[in-house]
């Protein structure tokens, strides 16, 4: 009668099945097999051919991180993901890389100069520069619906100030001398009398919003308009913000 001896390691899960000629079944060869795989009462059925397999198995036991050890380009050990190339690596709500859908900035020699840094800004939804840039308009003395001047002094419907790069509108800041009167500072366009964007000081000497979000493009002159009267020594700043 045949004597069959059979045992499943609880740790590696290796089986060893044993029918008269002693045959192995390995299983998966995972973790190494020792002396507590094999039950105390199937030693003497065993062979010894059984115990130096058991052995050599033993000796050809790795770390697992020695069997997983590849380079990070390594094509046949990693799958990827799904995305652009050169996008920017995101990470989703389970902890997991994603493609952001965002490409990477590389400026080319010519543009060296005016490398930037951009982030995204979640209120506005936009890839915008860390840096910002100002445009100011005012007038010295009463402004009574007319446009307001550059720095240089000369009215913005006659020279208005010329955005280099394509910019988002994010703040207005606007002052006066007194505390009694209402008026709008109007920002404009090109020539263009179509109000993009404004604020109001209503008895104030100054007022600002910074939630402002308006995308102006690369040549756009932009101009400023004073709506209301007598308004003592007004004072504008824009606040922009490159675009990417």
């Amino acid at each position: 009668m045949s004597k069959i001896i059979e045992t499943q390691s609880p740790n590696t899960g290796i089986g060893i099945r044993q029918v008269k000629n002693y045959h192995i079944d390995w299983g998966h060869l995972t973790s190494q097999i020792n002396a507590t795989s094999v039950p105390f009462d199937s030693t003497a059925y065993i062979s010894t051919n059984v115990h130096d397999a058991l052995e050599e198995i033993a000796r050809h036991t790795h770390d697992p991180k020695e069997l997983t050890r590849h380079a990070l380009d390594d094509s046949t050990a990693h799958i990827g993901i799904a995305g652009a190339e050169n996008n920017l690596m995101a990470i989703n709500q389970d902890g997991l890389p994603k493609d952001s859908g965002i490409e990477l900035f590389v400026p080319d020699s010519t543009s060296a100069a005016d490398i930037n840094i951009f982030f995204r800004d979640r209120v506005r939804n936009k890839l915008l520069s860390t840096s910002k840039n100002y445009i100011w308009a005012g007038r010295k003395g009463s402004a009574t619906n007319r446009y307001l001047e550059n720095i240089v002094g000369t009215p913005m419907n006659l020279i208005g100030e010329p955005l280099e790069e394509n910019s988002t509108l994010v703040g207005i800041l606007m002052m006066n001398e007194s505390n009694t009167i209402t008026w709008t500072a109007e920002v404009r366009k090109n020539n263009n009398p179509a109000v993009l964007e404004s604020l109001t000081i209503t008895n104030q000497y100054s007022n600002s919003d910074m939630s402002k979000n308006f995308n102006f493009n690369t040549g756009d002159i932009i101009q400023v308009f004073c709506n209301g009267i007598a308004v003592p020594n007004p004072l504008v700043k824009l606040i922009f913000r490159e675009r990417y």
